[in-house]
């Protein structure tokens, strides 16, 4: 778990309010975190991993944006970034093709106890419940 190069705020074009985001190399990365999660992300492989806790709505989302997507959102940054100088941005984000997402919710996130789990155990456990490519799936506990 590698960790990205600097995170703080992005102004997305139609967006009504800055959003989380973070610094990979030279590109900006929006995990598509919700206002009231806890949000983690790191570098693994060649994936931008966003862990993304809700407390509140007993939800968990695991994404693996990869490295190499090309931006496609534009957007300025806005704030919290301390290593990056205010610009104009192109950035990723998690509805490009190629972001895989997992999220588990409601009794199954209850049953397993995942908002106790760290960063690190959240995704070795998303990777024992559905493999390691996590393309779009989620346990509501029923199959979809």
């Amino acid at each position: 778990m590698k960790p990205v190069d600097d995170q703080g705020k992005v102004w997305g074009k139609g967006f009504f309010r800055p959003v989380f985001a973070v610094r990979v190399g030279d590109k900006i990365f929006i995990p598509g975190a919700e206002e009231d999660e806890e949000v983690t992300c790191w570098r693994e492989e060649r994936f931008l991993v966003a862990d993304c806790l809700n407390r509140n709505r007993n939800r968990r989302t695991l994404r693996r944006l990869p490295l190499d997507l090309v931006p496609e959102m534009t957007g300025t940054l806005f704030s919290g970034f301390d290593a990056t100088r205010h610009a104009d941005i192109v950035a990723v984000h998690p509805g490009q093709e190629g972001v895989e997402e997992y999220v588990i919710e409601g009794e199954p996130y209850r049953t397993h106890g995942i908002e106790n789990l760290s960063p690190e155990e959240a995704r070795t456990w998303f990777v024992s419940a559905c493999g390691d490519s996590f393309r779009s799936r989620a346990i509501k506990g029923e199959k979809r």
